[in-house]
């Protein structure tokens, strides 16, 4: 009985070891300006701020139509007071474009045409690995981009605004097995202890 509960606290430890690194690596990036005007689901706006944020919950980079890029979860769009919209787009990437353009930074499909799909961001970035925290960077480039939302299509001009990344958060929620994970780790070591507790008491 003592070396199937030992068993179960390191397959325990092991779980509480992977859920904690399963979502390591993770970083968040984050476009936000002003002054914006387009189109959204077909109504105009102008003047409005706006904030485009990605979660990669791995930041793992990989090359993609010859530059860097990292895959994210999810991509989301706040124009003004409208509500939250999240890019349908998929697969979507952020890119580092510094070897098309200097010190170009993209949210982008993976074809990575400007102005399709595609928000870019001019931010001194050419050197960044894309997998820890940047920026600031301010923006001096003006983009127009037509891209799928859960809420409608989105065309957007902008040429003020700021890209940041910050590394080691993420906005999203643990899948249901990863707590399922956890939940084992956690019973193997209360059994282990609870055993040892008897055996002191008995002794």
């Amino acid at each position: 009985m003592r070396i199937h509960l030992n068993r179960v606290a390191l397959a325990g430890l092991t779980l509480l070891s992977f859920f904690a690194t399963a979502h390591a690596g993770s970083v968040v990036y984050t476009l936000t300006g002003t002054g914006a005007g387009g189109f959204f689901n077909g109504t105009a706006f102008t003047n409005q701020n706006f904030t485009i944020t990605g979660t990669a919950n791995n930041a793992t980079v990989a090359t993609l139509s010859g530059f860097p890029a990292v895959l994210l979860n999810t991509t989301t769009i706040q124009i003004g007071a409208n509500p939250l919209a999240t890019v349908l787009v998929s697969p979507y990437y952020i890119f580092n474009l510094g070897a098309f353009m200097p010190n170009l930074l993209a949210f982008s499909d993976a074809t990575t045409n400007i102005g399709i799909n595609s928000f870019q961001v001019l931010s001194g970035g050419t050197a960044w690995n894309l997998t820890s925290n940047f920026g600031p960077g301010v923006n001096s480039f003006s983009n127009s981009s037509g891209t799928s939302t859960n809420l409608g299509v989105l065309n957007i001009n902008y040429s003020t605004a700021t890209f940041t990344a910050v590394a080691g958060t993420s906005s999203s929620t643990p899948e249901p097995g990863s707590f399922g994970l956890a939940a084992f780790a956690v019973s193997g070591l209360l059994a282990v202890r609870l055993r040892r507790r008897k055996l002191v008491v008995r002794e």
